[in-house]
């Protein structure tokens, strides 16, 4: 098997653009997965989010991503998607309901009034480390 990976919206250059960083994300943080079905919508986001992640099942996920974003963030919020596919993968991340995720066995509650408040979820943490990690990696691979 092989992993199956949709970019929808956008331009061909982004979509592409798209392909290739999901793909390199799974080579560096799931490199022996073949299965994951990831679908990639490239499109107008109603708040300051330039991205989401939603896990339909183990191997199932849906990555939105904002319209208008200059290359550098793209990159990096699909990186930063790509973690949260990869926290689920491991079983770090959990949508326990509408409300309120589990990671690494704790259960939270997803509301949050600040930017801060949002920054401070153990999941977001992690997700915007690694997606420095990886941004650097990529640039080094890829620009130097």
């Amino acid at each position: 098997m092989t992993n199956y990976i949709s970019v929808q919206g956008s331009t061909p250059r982004k979509r592409a653009l798209a392909r290739n960083i999901v793909k390199y994300c799974i080579k560096e943080l799931m490199p022996r997965t073949t299965t994951l079905d990831i679908s990639v919508n490239i499109c107008k986001i109603e708040d300051d989010a330039d991205g989401y992640c939603a896990q339909h099942d183990d191997r199932t996920f849906e990555i939105e991503l904002a319209t208008g974003t200059k290359d550098s963030d793209f990159i990096t919020a699909i990186m930063h998607e790509m973690t949260h596919v990869w926290q689920h993968r491991k079983g770090w991340l959990k949508d326990v309901s509408a409300i309120s995720k589990s990671w690494r066995g704790e259960e939270y509650l997803t509301f949050f009034s600040t930017v801060d408040e949002y920054m401070e979820f153990p999941w977001e943490k992690s997700a915007y480390d690694m997606q420095e990690k990886l941004y650097e990696r990529y640039k080094n691979e890829n620009f130097s």
